[in-house]
C-alpha cells in the first residue's frame, strides 16, 4: 500500500520551477515569450501561479527548454492535489477551532484537562467530549447544558461543571462489569453495608467490590471546582451507579449518605 506523502506547508506552482529555470539559463521572459510564442502577459501569469501549465504549453516549453512536457504535468498535477490537500486541512482547521469554542463555553476545561481527560491534540479532545456528552455533533451539547441549568444552578454549583462532572461519572460507570442487580436483595445488600461500615481499613476498593457483587456500580470522582453535589445516580447498562466525591476518609457521614442513594435506588427501580 502507498504511504500517502505529508501534506505541505504551501502548493509549490510549477510556474515557480519554470521561473528559476529560465534565471539559471538566463533566458529573459520577453525572449522566452517570443520563442513560445505567446504573449509576455500570459508568460508572466504562469510565472507568478496565476495560470495553470496545460499540456499545449508543457509541449511548447519540452520544445524550446528540452524539459519533458509530462515533467511539467506532474508538478501541475501535484500542485492542484497539494492546494486542494491543503483547502481541506483548511476547512478541517476552522471546523475544530469553531467546535473548540462551543466546548469553552459549555465544558469545564481545565478541570477536565486536570484529571487527565484532555491532552495536546484538539481533535482527540473534542472526540472525546463527543463521547463523553455523548452527541455526535458539538452544537448538540448547548441543549443539554441549557436543559440542566434550572436544575444546578446555584451559589456554591456551576451547572455546566456540575453536568460535566455527571457525564464523567456516567463515563467511567461503562467500564465497569458487575453482576445483574436484584431489587429483592436490596434490603440484605444495606443490612451487610451497615456491618462494613464499622470494618477497620476499608478502601475504595474494596467499597467497589462489595457493591459490584449486589450489582450495584459505585464510582468515586475527583472534585470539580464548582460542583458540590454530594451524589448522582443513575443507570449504567442495566445495573444502578451511584456516583460520589472521591474522599481520604470514610467518615459516618458517607455511609449515611450511601445508605440514602441505595434508598434511592429501591424506590427508582421498584
Amino acid at each position: 500500500m502507498n504511504k500517502i506523502s505529508p501534506i505541505p506547508y504551501e502548493a509549490t506552482h510549477p510556474g515557480v520551477l519554470l521561473a528559476d529555470e529560465i534565471k539559471t539559463r538566463e533566458i529573459s521572459q520577453k525572449e522566452l515569450a517570443a520563442n513560445l510564442g505567446v504573449l509576455p502577459s500570459f508568460l508572466n501569469e504562469i510565472l507568478k501561479g496565476k495560470r495553470n501549465i496545460t499540456a499545449d504549453f508543457a509541449i511548447l516549453l519540452e520544445k524550446i527548454l528540452d524539459i519533458p512536457a509530462d515533467y511539467w504535468m506532474r508538478f501541475q498535477a501535484q500542485y492542484d492535489i497539494d492546494k486542494a490537500r491543503l483547502k481541506d486541512k483548511n476547512v478541517k482547521k476552522i471546523e475544530q477551532i469553531e467546535n473548540w469554542k462551543v466546548i469553552e463555553a459549555n465544558v469545564p476545561v481545565d478541570e477536565l484537562k486536570f484529571c487527565g481527560y484532555f491532552g495536546d491534540k484538539i481533535a482527540e479532545n473534542i472526540e472525546f467530549v463527543k463521547k463523553l456528552y455523548k452527541v455526535d455533533n458539538i452544537d448538540s451539547i448547548s441543549p443539554q447544558v441549557s436543559e440542566q441549568s434550572g436544575n444546578y444552578a446555584s451559589d456554591t454549583n456551576d451547572y455546566k461543571t456540575v453536568l460535566a462532572w455527571c457525564r464523567v461519572a456516567e463515563y467511567e460507570a461503562l467500564k465497569m462489569n458487575v453482576t445483574s442487580f436484584d431489587i429483592n436483595k436490596t434490603e440484605e445488600l444495606k443490612k451487610e453495608l451497615k456491618l462494613l461500615s464499622y470494618t477497620d481499613g476499608l478502601t475504595d476498593v474494596k467499597l467497589i467490590s462489595f457493591l459490584a457483587k449486589f450489582g450495584v456500580k459505585l464510582v468515586f470522582i475527583s472534585k470539580f471546582e464548582g460542583c458540590n453535589i454530594k451524589k448522582h445516580i443513575f443507570l449504567s447498562n442495566q445495573n444502578p451507579a451511584i456516583a460520589m466525591m472521591k474522599i481520604d476518609d470514610f467518615e459516618s457521614g458517607f455511609f449515611e449518605l450511601l445508605s440514602h442513594a441505595i434508598e434511592d435506588i429501591d424506590y427508582d427501580n421498584s
